[in-house]
């Protein structure tokens, strides 16, 4: 028999909320509770709940998460997954962007519930097999899941590189001028554009996305 998944669902159209609590619950999943905002998201999951595997939620509620929301949940759930629920027609770039932010698999929310429940149930018991073999996630693909596409990522000039690591080092946007033999509205310019691709709407999300992906060797910083 599988392992129970504690689920969070996270969406914030009532109706839409209501409708896949209904289904995951007749599909045999455990629903703690569901959320329309992300106000008491963190401190809740903070004090309420002893365990959380899976946080359920549509592409406008993830584009509310700061980074800092992100960090903080994983350090209090160190297996947790995320699941975005996105429609129809996403583009591939869209759906980069969602992985660059921090989601753990993709879903398509106009699956049929049999689809969709075989699909959520598949990959996150396929993410945490690979979690624990400290492994990358290579598995066939159920109906409806959506894949990082490394030929779509988001490559860095080396100008771009060396003002995130200067960044990491506390230097502002003057100091990384002078350093760099540039203008401050450059460099202001370059650190807008990194977010705008990144999806970022801080600069710590995008010195966040380049540790983990070693665009940034720490031990260099």
């Amino acid at each position: 028999m599988s392992k129970p998944i504690h689920i969070v669902l996270l969406i914030q159209e009532t109706i839409f909320r209501k409708a896949i609590s209904l289904l995951l619950r007749q599909g045999g999943l455990e629903v703690l509770d569901d959320f329309s905002n992300v106000n008491p998201l963190i401190s809740k999951l903070q004090f309420s709940y002893q365990s959380v595997d899976l946080l359920l939620m549509d592409k406008s509620f993830f584009a509310t998460l700061e980074s800092e929301h992100l960090l903080s949940l994983y350090h209090i759930y160190p297996h947790l997954q995320i699941c975005v629920i996105v429609p129809d027609g996403i583009s591939q770039f869209e759906i980069n962007k969602l992985f660059h932010k921090g989601a753990s698999f993709l879903l398509n929310g106009s699956l049929s519930p049999e689809q969709f429940i075989v699909s959520l149930r598949t990959t996150y018991e396929k993410k945490i097999q690979s979690f624990h073999k400290n492994l990358p996630l290579r598995p066939s693909q159920p109906f409806g899941l959506y894949s990082f596409d490394e030929n779509e990522s988001i490559s860095l000039s080396n100008r771009e590189i060396e003002i995130i690591r200067l960044s990491c080092l506390e230097y502002n946007s003057k100091e990384i001028a002078s350093l760099l033999y540039i203008s401050k509205r450059t460099v202001d310019q370059h650190r807008l554009r990194i977010m705008e691709r990144f999806g970022k709407k801080n600069f710590i999300g995008v010195v966040l996305y380049a540790v983990k992906h070693n665009i940034l060797n720490v031990n260099e910083i």
